[in-house]
């Protein structure tokens, strides 16, 4: 009997064992299955839930590439936490990188287990760059943009204008940022569409752009080259044809003109004002320029310096048959032409020995130096010199200014471009014989005589009758007239008022 017992307790035993060997497999279940559908910078999550016997432990999320444990660090994008027995992958923003497979790993007792769980980024369809107004430049193999993204990665269709749907070739290629159109011209002026389709998802997107040829400037009526008169101004013109409409600017060398008040320009124009020598003679380009391109043109502006009297005496003296010189020295840039006039002439004076007047010579010389311009003078000599030399004599000076400027503006010149000095010949008073003669009178009648005595300076004219000085300002005599004409009223009240009356002429 104890033998027996003994049976029966191993077969218990035996019997056990076989139970444990017959309950559920161990093994990790992922959700959401066949893979989770991530949206692109929004949050997602997988679940790696433990079952079975005996129940797996040590849970682990790993990614593929690169191969590498997701940390259980909830500050990171991506990590991984329990939830009880259960290990979540959480992603805080959804990155397109972190497409790929993840493995959730664990251990069964001492059995490794494992479990993946592919991870697909969707993106909606996402027009990227596609301006709806696009002037691409003539004559180049133009991009009309079109830059689309998503996953999966959207078709691209082109249609022109309302129904023309375009086909990849020719003049057309496909890219993967728009449609190229090479040698684009103005006939390609038009409506596209660019038309964005998904079909695993039924998604569809598109775009509308108008398309203008733009055209870079072309300068047709360039700036001449221009001469300005210093302290007034001077204006440049240049006109460019384009598409879009050309805009302009101006530049003195290479550097842009940003005073409006000494360089104003309105639109294609441009004003030198107040014209410096020193400053402003320049070389000045025309900038013409549009979204397709600019253009440039240039010309130079010449600074003439007008002719300005710097010396020249005002008044000069001389006694008759003795010589004079008038000198007068004018400056500017071209170096003036000067010419002495005499007041009544109708030509001015030639250089050299005067054809009609062998006593009056032109000399002619450079002079000194005014404000680094030069100058020339002018000399006038008159040998004997007599009365009829008397008078204003004009020096007057003559270059490009005089034809660039009218006559107001010429009279703002200062020093002024011409100025008048005065030759006083001095010689002895000299009766006219025209006016005296015999005079007849009775008692108590009124007669007047008349007398005119050259001379310089203007003599003084008196009276004399039969030797003695006639007394002015009574109820017998009266005088009247300037010197050098003088008129004596002689009031006959008696027969000492009959005689020789002399006139005198004396210098003063």
């Amino acid at each position: 009997m104890k033998c027996q017992m003994n049976v029966l307790l191993v077969a218990v035993v035996i019997y056990t064992a076989v139970l444990v060997v017959h309950g559920a497999p161990s093994e990790l279940v992922i959700t959401p299955t066949g893979g989770l559908v991530a949206f692109l910078h929004e949050e997602a999550t997988s679940l790696c839930r433990p079952e079975g016997s005996p129940l797996p432990t040590n849970l682990e999320w790993w990614s593929v590439i690169p191969n590498e444990r997701i940390p259980e660090n909830i500050t990171l994008r991506v990590y991984a936490a329990f939830q009880q027995q259960n290990l979540q992958l959480y992603f805080k923003d959804v990155w397109s990188s972190d497409e790929g497979t993840y493995i959730c790993k664990g251990r069964a007792s001492d059995t490794p287990i494992d479990n993946t769980q592919s991870v697909s980024i969707y993106q909606d369809i996402t027009i990227v760059d596609a301006p709806t107004v696009q002037n691409p430049v003539i004559d180049t193999d133009a991009l009309i943009k079109c830059k689309v993204t998503g996953n999966p990665k959207p078709l691209i269709e082109w249609q022109r204008g309302a129904s023309t749907v375009l086909e990849a070739g020719g003049r057309y290629i496909f890219e993967e940022d728009g449609l190229r159109i090479l040698d684009i011209q103005e006939i390609d002026n038009d409506v596209y569409t660019c038309r964005a389709t998904v079909h695993e998802t039924g998604r569809a997107k598109s775009v509308v752009i108008y398309v203008e040829v733009s055209i870079p400037p072309e300068i047709t009526d360039p700036p001449d080259n221009v001469q300005g008169v210093e302290a007034f101004e001077a204006q440049f013109h240049c006109l460019a044809v384009g598409k879009p409409t050309p805009d302009y600017s101006w530049y003195k060398g290479n550097q842009p003109l940003t005073d409006p008040g000494k360089y104003p320009q309105s639109g294609n124009y441009l004003t030198v004002t107040k014209i410096d020598n020193f400053t402003d003679e320049s070389l000045y380009r025309c900038r013409a320029q549009n979204s397709a391109g600019e253009e440039y043109a240039e010309a130079f502006l010449d600074v003439i310096i007008p002719p300005k009297v710097q010396d020249i005496r005002n008044k000069t003296d001389v006694k008759e048959q003795k010589d004079v010189w008038m000198n007068c020295t004018i400056s500017g840039e071209p170096i003036p032409t000067v010419v002495w006039w005499k007041n009544g002439r109708t030509q001015p004076f030639v250089e050299g020995v005067q054809p009609d007047d062998s006593r009056i010579t032109i000399f002619k010389e450079g002079g000194p130096i005014y404000n680094n311009v030069k100058s020339s003078i002018l000399r006038m000599q008159i040998r004997n010199a007599r009365s009829g030399d008397r008078g204003f004599y004009r020096c007057e000076g003559k270059n490009e200014a005089n034809d660039l400027l009218n006559e107001q503006q010429l009279q703002q010149i200062w020093p002024p471009y011409r100025r008048d000095a005065e030759l006083l010949v001095s010689f002895k008073p000299l009766v006219s014989f025209e006016y005296p003669g015999d005079y007849y009178s009775w008692l108590d009648n009124t007669v007047n005589l008349t007398c005119f005595a050259e001379g310089w300076p203007t003599p003084d004219i008196t009276w004399w009758l039969n030797g003695a000085p006639v007394i002015i300002d009574n109820i017998y005599y009266r005088k009247f007239g300037l010197d050098p004409l003088s008129f004596l009223q002689v009031k006959t009240a008696s027969p000492a008022f009959f005689g020789v009356y002399q006139c005198l002429a004396k210098k003063q």
